[in-house]
């Protein structure tokens, strides 16, 4: 007997029925592959990402009124995006300050006098510890003068977390006084290599304060104090790294850096 398309029939309903169903069932099942698999990739790809490692390059600045060198860091975590955006603003406070000054002064001196000459060169290098990750950041300014200005920045992160990481963060907070008065007894005491006398300058090592180490880091042997040039000690000095061994300074270190 021949289907009659245009009626309606009990085996047209059957077949419709089918059809529906199977349609259901493969339609459930594709979109059940995709989502297990989706959300898969897309850890996979975030964990890669997120533990790609910190590059450090240097590329030359040239502008009109300043040249010098800066870093190019690659790398998408927290420590790397911070160190960026540092390098980025003392680069536009120099140009601001060397835009303004410089042409004043070629005017009244001449385009290669060593006054219009201004020069900024920044370093980097990253390291980590057990817990931390850090990058150090060294920079050398020169605008002018018998000689240019070394100072520090270091950021640092926690291994664990990621975050930014604050020296009180690091130094137990019921012993910060105590170890500031440390550190200072320490640097009284300091003679560097080939010098019998005390380099510091007794008022600036009086005068320190908590909030001025600023600048630190962590190895796996010791504790780093940065100190800008100037700041302890004659320009002779310079900048300094200062290394408190961790087993003479355990008891004021918390104990999840240790």
């Amino acid at each position: 007997m021949p289907i009659k398309w245009n009626k309606i029939t009990w085996y047209s309903k059957l077949f419709a029925i089918i059809l529906f169903v199977a349609v259901f069932y493969i339609g459930y099942n594709l979109g059940e592959k995709k989502v297990d698999t989706t959300p898969k990739d897309e850890i996979q790809k975030q964990t890669v990402k997120n533990t790609a490692p910190i590059r450090i390059s240097i590329k030359d600045i040239k502008e009109e009124n300043f040249s010098g060198k800066m870093p190019t860091i690659v790398g998408n975590s927290v420590l790397a995006s911070s160190a960026r955006a540092y390098i980025k603003e003392q680069i536009s406070l120099f140009r601001a300050e060397a835009n303004t000054d410089v042409p004043e002064m070629r005017k009244k001196f001449g385009t290669d006098s060593p006054v219009a000459t201004y020069t900024i060169e920044i370093n980097a290098k990253y390291f980590k510890s057990k817990k931390t990750e850090s990058i150090l950041m060294t920079m050398y300014t020169y605008t002018g003068g018998a000689n240019g200005n070394d100072s520090y920045k270091v950021i640092n992160t926690s291994l664990a977390d990621g975050k930014i990481l604050a020296f009180l963060d690091v130094i137990k907070q019921d012993e910060q006084s105590v170890f500031t008065e440390f550190v200072k007894k320490e640097l009284y005491a300091w003679r560097p290599l080939g010098s019998d006398g005390s380099p510091v300058f007794s008022d600036e090592v009086k005068n320190l304060e908590f909030s001025s180490f600023e600048n630190w880091s962590l190895n796996d042997n010791n504790l780093i104090i940065y100190f800008d040039k100037y700041s302890i000690g004659p320009g002779a000095l310079g900048a300094v790294e200062f290394p408190l061994p961790l087993n003479k300074i355990s008891n004021f270190i918390d104990s999840n850096f240790l």
